[in-house]
């Protein structure tokens, strides 16, 4: 049995359908497909996008782990910086001090 394009069939009848509608179903049909394979692209395109997105997310991710790591490191070499600066300070106060109490005490004992 051949069919016609132009005839439809139901279980019960066969309808005939002009070749316009036919030409018009092909178009609408046509143009879903277009739509569809547009969809497909643009979302492979996204995909690749997320995928590179994400790489970058991890770069940025791993070097900002690294910068809190060394951040960390520089603050603690600093504060040890710091800390030897005090007690030199501090050093160095109780000597001019110690020479100041030594100063008066041989002093007055010249004087007796």
């Amino acid at each position: 049995m051949t069919t016609n394009p132009g005839y439809q069939s139901n279980t019960n009848s066969v309808r005939y359908t002009p070749p316009s509608r036919i030409q018009q179903l092909q178009g609408q049909v046509d143009e879903v497909t277009d739509v569809m394979k547009n969809n497909l692209r643009l979302e492979l395109e996204r995909g690749g996008k997320l995928d590179d997105l994400e790489a970058k997310s991890d770069i940025l991710n791993e070097g900002s782990r690294q910068f809190a790591i060394r951040s960390q490191k520089l603050k603690k070499k600093f504060w040890w910086k710091n800390v030897k600066m005090w007690i030199l300070v501090c050093v160095v106060i109780a000597v001019i001090v110690i020479i100041i109490i030594l100063a008066s005490v041989l002093g007055k004992k010249k004087k007796n």
